[in-house]
């Protein structure tokens, strides 16, 4: 091939993704659309040759790259048939020509009457030291673990600057973070106080993200009393969790953390097994097989929902993992789709872990919205509007996007409130960095990625954001595939999805 003709297939950028499945000893071909987010299944020529019709190479050159293997007339039927496809608006090399995000007049009215969530970050304290914390001293742009703990008037402030900006269509949700956040309990005791006693809402959410440890009799009756969403950081068997979970002194934590469960039981199974939830951090060296034995077992979980699992993130760190521990994980990941894809098959019910790490991206693509075409203006990936999603305010009073970055800079504080300008500024430079990649991405309609894919000590860097990309389309792809394998060999499998709110 010439140079002229390599330059000119590099100018091309299609917005679809070809990927293949294999069922028995059959091999099926389908084709993603980004314009329409349709998935289509075609034959093995279509497959083939599509790339090279839609380069808009000459039908003479594309019959004799594929003449050993199919007759002309077969091909350019093919030809024909993708054409048609290609005028209804399908496999267009042409995407959306700009990211659009709201007005400035629009951003002002969402933050101060839509705001979805407060959190409070109520201490820096912890009395833990694991391995893998973004505090733990690993993580260079990350504020390290401090005495600092939030004083009841900026928590007063922040919960009423909220209450008076949150969604009145909704009810507020109101979490509780830390540090460890029940080091700070009393504040949290008399913020809640508070609420109740001055504003009369018919239904309130109050979570907090716990360590565990700190959970006594006062602690779980009062957090029962108030209907309070508990999600304890739990990464599996003993073996597995006091290897990076532990406090100062490097003694283990897995012991206590059940002894407050059974606590919790005893109050009330009800509230246990409702309204507590366990965050397991997956690590390179977990031995996934003995995690999924261990939450099949797991007295304290009966709902596939109220386990949440989350990767070490070792951008930015100093963490790393030996080479083969790597290795291995990656083939017991797949070990495990493999069995969750059969068991959704089979209508068999799958593991709680297994249900944890892969059904949420099967549920987005059973869900996801089929369009005629790309508009002239799409919606940048899945990035939140600074402070309307997530506020997150920290000891200081000062705003964040949310506590996943809380290393950046922050969108306002509680003397000044939302810093409009930045908000908007924010969301102009993440567009004005993404809309060249985002708009030829296959994955345009798909992504998820949000602010924390881009950010880069205290600013936006495109260079982070395209190695996030790269994996993010490896796992888009993996989950299209899975979606497919399961769907072909049994229509109604994801039926039961129907009724899942995302």
């Amino acid at each position: 091939m010439d140079l002229c003709r390599l330059a000119f297939i590099e100018m091309h950028n299609f917005l679809y993704k070809k990927f293949k499945t294999k069922n028995n000893y059959y091999i099926y071909y389908y084709i993603y659309d980004s314009a329409t987010n349709h998935i289509f299944r075609v034959n093995e020529i279509i497959f083939s040759i599509i790339d090279d019709v839609l380069k808009e190479e000459k039908v003479a050159y594309i019959n004799e790259k594929f003449s050993k293997k199919w007759k002309k007339e077969t091909i350019i039927r093919a030809v024909e048939n993708i054409k048609v496809y290609q005028k209804k608006g399908h496999f267009t090399s042409e995407g959306p020509k700009k990211l659009s995000i709201l007005s400035f007049k629009e951003l002002i009215h969402k933050l101060n009457h839509e705001l979805y969530q407060l959190t409070l970050g109520v201490t820096e304290k912890c009395n833990l030291n694991c391995y893998y914390c973004v505090y733990s001293e690993k993580f260079g742009m990350y504020r390290k673990h401090s005495k600092r703990n939030m004083s009841y008037m900026t928590a007063l402030k922040a919960v009423e600057f909220y209450l008076n900006r949150f969604n009145s269509k909704k009810f507020p949700i109101i979490t509780f973070y830390g540090g460890e956040p029940l080091i700070n309990f009393a504040l949290i005791e008399k913020i809640v106080k508070y609420i109740k006693n001055n504003f009369k809402f018919q239904k309130i959410y109050f979570g907090i993200t716990t360590n565990g440890t700190l959970l006594n009799e006062n602690i779980i009756n009062f957090l029962i009393k108030n209907g309070f969403n508990i999600k304890i950081s739990l990464d599996g068997p003993q073996e597995i969790h006091d290897r990076y979970r532990i406090f100062r002194k490097g003694k283990g934590t897995f012991d206590i953390i059940i002894k407050n469960l059974e606590k919790i039981r005893k109050f009330s199974e009800e509230y246990l097994y409702s309204k507590v939830g366990f965050n397991v951090v997956i690590t390179p060296s977990s031995n996934l097989e003995k995690l999924e034995e261990f939450f099949e077992k797991f007295p304290f979980i009966r709902k596939h929902n109220k386990l949440k699992c989350s990767y070490v993130v070792t951008h930015e760190s100093s963490l790393t993992f030996p080479i083969d521990e790597i290795q291995k994980f990656r083939v017991m990941i797949n070990r495990i789709r493999e069995k969750y894809i059969s068991n959704i098959i089979h209508n068999d019910k799958p593991t709680i872990l297994s249900q944890a790490l892969f059904e949420k991206s099967l549920l987005y693509l059973y869900k996801r919205r089929l369009f005629k075409k790309f508009s002239n203006e799409h919606p940048p990936n899945g990035i939140c509007i600074p402070g309307v999603r997530n506020l997150y305010v920290d000891c200081d009073g000062r705003f964040y996007i949310c506590e996943k970055m809380e290393d950046f800079e922050p969108i306002g504080d509680l003397e000044n409130g939302f810093n409009y300008d930045k908000i908007y500024s924010l969301l102009n430079k993440y567009v004005e960095l993404n809309i060249a990649n985002c708009k030829n991405c296959w994955a345009i309609r798909l992504c998820k990625l949000c602010f924390t894919s881009i950010k880069q000590k205290k600013r936006l860097d495109i260079r982070i954001r395209k190695k996030f990309c790269e994996r993010h389309r490896a796992r888009l792809l993996n989950d299209l595939i899975s979606y497919m394998e399961i769907v072909e060999n049994n229509r109604k499998a994801l039926d039961y999805m129907k009724n899942i709110v995302i």
